[in-house]
């Protein structure tokens, strides 16, 4: 289970018109079960900041977990700001595109 930032678990990069890629932020991920397993409970905080919690709904036809098992998980947009904070799941200044 890695909380450390200086050492994130993923790196998010953002492709570009020429085929490379940029680094516009970094994300931890823990597993609900391996943290619960691990003693600790509720969400796992980064100073003030608590991570998202992720888990797909049942009564939803989506991918709310994108396929993982549920999870907590912390992005931070450490190379691109992010119009809707830094910690924010989602950049609307970055595309897949």
């Amino acid at each position: 289970m890695n909380t450390d930032f200086t050492t994130p678990s993923i790196l998010l990069y953002e492709p570009q018109p020429d085929g490379s890629l940029q680094l516009v932020g970094v994300e931890n991920l823990i597993f609900q079960a391996a943290w619960t397993a691990a003693g600790e409970d509720g969400v796992p905080m980064s100073g003030d900041q608590p991570w998202d919690v992720m888990a797909d709904m049942s009564d939803t036809e989506g991918d709310e977990a994108h396929g993982f098992e549920p999870h907590y998980d912390l992005h931070i947009w450490t190379q691109r700001e992010n119009p809707t904070g830094v910690f924010a799941p989602f950049n609307p200044d970055v595309t897949c595109g």
